[in-house]
C-alpha cells in the first residue's frame, strides 16, 4: 500500500524544527556578528567561541532549517566542479592545494565529532565517482587530474552500480542536523550567543564596525561574517557572484538497500548523487535545474516540457536499484554554484576589516561551508588562514560593484500601477519590482492578492511555485503561504509573508508600497523641474535688465572721457 511522500528531509523529521534559542530582544554587543545559522554559521561560531571571541549568531528562522537542512549528508573532500577544468584554469599546484586543504578541513569536521562524541550518525567511508560504462571520457580526462591530489585516490573497475570508478578512501557521511546540534550543544558556557527568529533587515557600516538591526533590536560588532546561500538581500551587489540552481532528493525504503555504505556520484550532466542512510533507506539527489527553469509543478516540474525531476529520480532508482521498495520523502534545495564551481570565503572590497561573506557552496557544502567558516573565522581573529587565498574573490578576477545607496523609509504609501488587467491570468504569478520590492501578485477567483515575492524560510522565488487555489508553494523547499493573507500554512517556513493592497484603475492593477527613496528622488526631481521652469521665467527678464544696466555704465563712461 502506497504511504504519503513527506516533503521534508529525514533530518528535519527525526529531529523536528522548533525555537530552542530566543529572538533577539533590545541592544546588544559582539566582538564578531554572524549572519545564517546553516554549516557555515556554525562552524565560524564554533572556531570563535573556542578561541574565546564574544560571538553572536543570528539566524532568520531556526538553526539548521535552510539548505543545511536538505543536504544528503555528504562529507566528501571532492570539490563540486571539473578537477581538469580547475587544473586548466589555476594550473595543477592549484588543483592540489584546494584537495589539501578541503581534506584538512573534512578531517576537522571528523576530528570534532570523535572528541566531542557527537551522536551524528557519523560513519567512515570511501566515496566513488562513477560511470556506468567502460572507458568513459569524462572519467578518464578527471582521473588525469585526480591521480595527482593525493594518495588515498585510486581507480577501480567494477564497483556496482559503476562499470568503473575514481575511489577517494577515508571520506564519511553524517546527519547534519544532529551534527550542528551537537556543536552547539557543547559550546555552553562559551562567548557564544544564538538567537532564532532573528532576521537582519539592515546592515550599517560605521566607523567603530557594523551595526544590525533586526525586528526585535540590534548588535553592534566589530566585524560581521555573512554566511547564508545567497546574501542577496543584505548584499545585492554579490549575488551577481552566483548562479542558483535546484537539486531534487528522493528517500525510498526497500527491504535491504542494494548498495554498500558508501557515497555514489556518476559522470552525467546533471549527475545523480546517492549513499544508503541505514540498511533499509538509500537516498537519491540530482536532476538539478537553473531556478529560472522552475516553475509550474507540485513536484518539481520545470517549463522546458521534459519529464519532471522527481519522476527521473524514481526512473534511475527503477533502472539501477531494482526490487521493492517504497518512496517515503521527496525534498529539495537551493545550490549556488560560481563561475568555476568553488566557493567564495573572503572579504567585501568596500567593507574592508568589517564585513566578510561565504557563498557559493556547490553541491558539497558541508566540507566546503566548514572551508569558507574557517577561511573567515580566521579573517576575523586576524589570524589569515593559510589557504584563504584559494577562496578569494581575486581567484576569478570577479568585480563586486560599489553598494548601491539604501532606501530610506519613510511611512508614505501610494498606490502605484503594477500591470495591465490583460497581462494576469489565473493561476499565472506575476513577479516586478516596485519601488525597491519584489512583489508576487497572484489572480484568485476574480480577485487579485499582492505579497512579497521572496520565501521567508530561504529566500525563494514565490511566483515560480505551483499554486493551488489559494496556497502557493515555494519551489526551493516547498513551504507554503495563503496568498490571500500572507500567513504561513506549510513548513519549513515559520514566517509568513507582506502582503500589499491592490485595486483597479481603468484596465490597471494597482498595488500600495511605500514609496520612500523613490518618493525621495521624485520630490527632487520636482524641484529641479520647478528650478528650471524658474530659470526659464526669469532668465530674460535679468538678461534685459542687465543688458540695460550694462549699457547705461558705458555711455556714462563714454560721456566722462569725451564730453
Amino acid at each position: 500500500m502506497d504511504i504519503k511522500r513527506k516533503t521534508i528531509s529525514p533530518w528535519l523529521e527525526t529531529v523536528p524544527e522548533t525555537r530552542r534559542y530566543a529572538p533577539l530582544k533590545g541592544a546588544t554587543e559582539a566582538e564578531v556578528a554572524i549572519i545564517g545559522g546553516g554549516i557555515e554559521g556554525v562552524t565560524a561560531a564554533w572556531i570563535l567561541a573556542k578561541a574565546g571571541v564574544r560571538t553572536i549568531l543570528l539566524e532568520k528562522n531556526h538553526i539548521g532549517t535552510g539548505d543545511s537542512s536538505a543536504t544528503t549528508g555528504f562529507l566528501t573532500r571532492v570539490p563540486d566542479t571539473s578537477a581538469s577544468g580547475l587544473a586548466k584554469d589555476y594550473g595543477l599546484p592549484f588543483v592540489q592545494n584546494i584537495f589539501a586543504a578541503s581534506q584538512g578541513i573534512q578531517q576537522d569536521i571528523f576530528k570534532r565529532i570523535q572528541e566531542n562524541r557527537i551522536d551524528c550518525d557519523f560513519v567512515p567511508c570511501t566515496s566513488y565517482y562513477g560511470s556506468y560504462i567502460n572507458n568513459d571520457e569524462v572519467l578518464a580526462a578527471e582521473w588525469k587530474t585526480y591521480q595527482h591530489t593525493g594518495k588515498e585516490i585510486s581507480l577501480a573497475k567494477a564497483t556496482p552500480p559503476f562499470a568503473e570508478a575514481v575511489a577517494f578512501a577515508h571520506e564519511g557521511k553524517a546527519h547534519i542536523r544532529k551534527y550542528l546540534f551537537g556543536l552547539l550543544e557543547h559550546l555552553k558556557g562559551s562567548p557564544l550567543i544564538v538567537h532564532e527568529e532573528s532576521e537582519v533587515t539592515n546592515l550599517e557600516v560605521n566607523a567603530d564596525g557594523v551595526t544590525l538591526t533586526t525586528s526585535g533590536g540590534t548588535v553592534k560588532a566589530k566585524k560581521v561574517l555573512v554566511l547564508v546561500g545567497n546574501p542577496k538581500e543584505l548584499l545585492p551587489e554579490c549575488a551577481t557572484l552566483l548562479e542558483p540552481k535546484v537539486s531534487y532528493v528522493l528517500a525510498a525504503r526497500y527491504p535491504k538497500v542494494p548498495l554498500s555504505k558508501d557515497l555514489f556520484w556518476d559522470t552525467l550532466d546533471p549527475y545523480f548523487y546517492y549513499r544508503a542512510i541505514d540498511e533499509h533507506t538509500l537516498i537519491i539527489g540530482g536532476c538539478d535545474i537553473e531556478f529560472s527553469a522552475i516553475g509550474g509543478s507540485a513536484s518539481g516540474g520545470d517549463k522546458t516540457g521534459t519529464q519532471k525531476p522527481f519522476e527521473k529520480l524514481e526512473a534511475f532508482l527503477k533502472e539501477h536499484f531494482p526490487g521493492a521498495y517504497q518512496i517515503t520523502h521527496q525534498w529539495s534545495g537551493s545550490i549556488f554554484h560560481t563561475t568555476d564551481g568553488l566557493p567564495f570565503a573572503d572579504e567585501h572590497p568596500h567593507y574592508k576589516g568589517k564585513v566578510y561573506v561565504g557563498m557559493g557552496l556547490g553541491g558539497n557544502g558541508l566540507v566546503f561551508g566548514s572551508f569558507c567558516a574557517t577561511v573567515l573565522a580566521n579573517y576575523a581573529m586576524g589570524t589569515p588562514h593559510p589557504h584563504a587565498e584559494l577562496l578569494s574573490f581575486k581567484r576569478t578576477k570577479a568585480v563586486i560593484p560599489a553598494p548601491a545607496a539604501k532606501r530610506k523609509s519613510t511611512g508614505i504609501k501610494k498606490f502605484v500601477p503594477f500591470a495591465k488587467l490583460a497581462e494576469l491570468a489565473h493561476g499565472k504569478p506575476v513577479a516586478k519590482t516596485i519601488e525597491g520590492k519584489e512583489i508576487a501578485l497572484f489572480k484568485v477567483g476574480n480577485d487579485f492578492h499582492a505579497m512579497c515575492n521572496t520565501c521567508t524560510h530561504a529566500g525563494g522565488s514565490l511566483c515560480q511555485g505551483s499554486l493551488e487555489c489559494k496556497i502557493i508553494e515555494c519551489p526551493l523547499h516547498a513551504a507554503r503561504f495563503d496568498v490571500t493573507t500572507g500567513e504561513v500554512v506549510g513548513p519549513p517556513a515559520s514566517r509568513g509573508v507582506e502582503k500589499f493592497a491592490t485595486r483597479t484603475s481603468g484596465d490597471t492593477l494597482e498595488v500600495e508600497v511605500e514609496v520612500g527613496g523613490a518618493e525621495g528622488s521624485l520630490a527632487r526631481s520636482h524641484l529641479a523641474s520647478q528650478g528650471e521652469t524658474l530659470n526659464r521665467k526669469t532668465t530674460l527678464p535679468m538678461l534685459i535688465k542687465f543688458s540695460a544696466l550694462a549699457l547705461a555704465f558705458w555711455g556714462i563712461q563714454f560721456a566722462t572721457q569725451y564730453f
